[in-house]
């Protein structure tokens, strides 16, 4: 439908969808409990569903607050690694990311979304992201991804080369490094 619409009505539609996430605030996310949260999610998928930058952003925004509970935060964060095409947003959500990655708390729930994400933006920081991600992995219980999908999420979604990847990966002797390279195609 949206699609079908002429592009000031789509216009239209993705002011408003900004502006009313751009509205969230703490305080209301705790004062309507679930019923918030889930009409948060409903917005963060019509954002990236429509393709709207601005919304999207906005929905970072909200869960860079830290409001969100787990399943909202994780929800952002997944579509962030997942179905956004980051070529098209400013640095503000770089920044986010950023600073997501760097915080620890943070990191270690979402280390892989948060390497495919800002591999997205660019894929040419592979070796700066790989050590602490490969570091993270190596503590006992944290690989607990399918190296399959891991690899797939990287290339595919972090725009990363496989023989790229392959030799970054090379450059590392720690058990995680193998593990993933052991299921690169040769």
């Amino acid at each position: 439908m949206f699609e079908m619409a002429q592009e000031s009505g789509q216009e239209k539609i993705k002011t408003s969808l900004s502006g009313a996430i751009s509205e969230w605030e703490p305080s209301k996310l705790r004062e309507q409990g679930d019923q918030g949260e889930e009409i948060f999610k409903d917005l963060l998928y019509v954002a990236v569903g429509i393709k709207d930058k601005n919304s999207f952003l906005e929905c970072m925004r909200v869960a860079d607050k830290g409001v969100l509970s787990d399943d909202a935060f994780w929800r952002v964060i997944t579509l962030a690694a997942s179905e956004v095409d980051f070529k098209e947003y400013d640095e503000e959500i770089k920044t986010i990311l950023t600073r997501w990655h760097e915080n620890e708390v943070i990191y270690q729930e979402y280390s892989n979304l948060l390497f495919i994400s800002l591999l997205k933006f660019d894929s040419g920081k592979i070796e700066t992201l790989l050590p602490k991600f490969l570091n993270f992995l190596d503590i006992d219980g944290n690989f607990d991804i399918d190296p399959h999908e891991l690899i797939e999420g990287v290339v595919t979604n972090g725009k990363v080369e496989i023989n790229d990847l392959r030799s970054v990966l090379g450059k590392y002797s720690n058990e995680s490094a193998k593990k993933l390279l052991s299921v690169i195609p040769a």
